[in-house]
């Protein structure tokens, strides 16, 4: 997963951006950049701290933010379908009247916070209904969106596993 692959930084958590001059070393399978805090726009002047992430995280607070945004559409219909481990809700988000039925889930591997920005971008798209193709979508389709698979493993911080540290893509 490391070939052309670029760091991601931030300043405030909030606002990610690529460190473009990342390296991949094959042969001790590591990652190497340089990055002057000083020569970025987003940089403070008083603030010399930044952060660098594989991809930007997605937290669990956006998450239920994001659900909650959601929830108030009049296209999105939203429920639970189960509680996990740690007692987090399992969201289940449906958007759409069509014939077809279209499963999406991200973030099995909690690790992977790019499957959630992504989940976030599709269905922002489906939800607009100045959208000619997110409207005919939504015709031909009812989509089932399971943002995060696996809120515990995210809120803990893993890269593959649930509560019990069981991998949901081989279990």
């Amino acid at each position: 997963a490391w070939p052309n692959t670029t760091v991601c930084a931030s300043h405030d958590r909030v606002e990610w951006f690529r460190v473009l001059d990342t390296t991949w070393n094959p042969a001790t399978g590591s990652l190497s950049w340089t990055y002057a805090a000083a020569s970025h726009p987003g940089a403070s002047t008083h603030s010399k701290l930044v952060y660098f992430a594989y991809f930007a995280p997605y937290s669990w607070e956006r998450h239920l933010d994001f659900v909650g945004r959601m929830s108030t559409s009049p296209l999105v219909r939203s429920s639970v379908i189960g509680r996990t481990l740690d007692g987090r809700d399992l969201d289940l988000l449906q958007v759409g009247q069509g014939p077809l039925k279209v499963w999406v889930i991200h973030r099995q591997h909690p690790g992977e916070s790019q499957a959630e920005w992504y989940a976030e971008g599709l269905l922002e798209r489906l939800v607009d209904k100045d959208d000619a193709l997110a409207r005919a979508a939504r015709e031909k389709a009812t989509f089932f969106v399971i943002p995060n698979m696996n809120p515990d493993g995210s809120v803990r911080g893993h890269l593959r596993t649930n509560a019990c540290g069981a991998n949901l893509n081989r279990e």
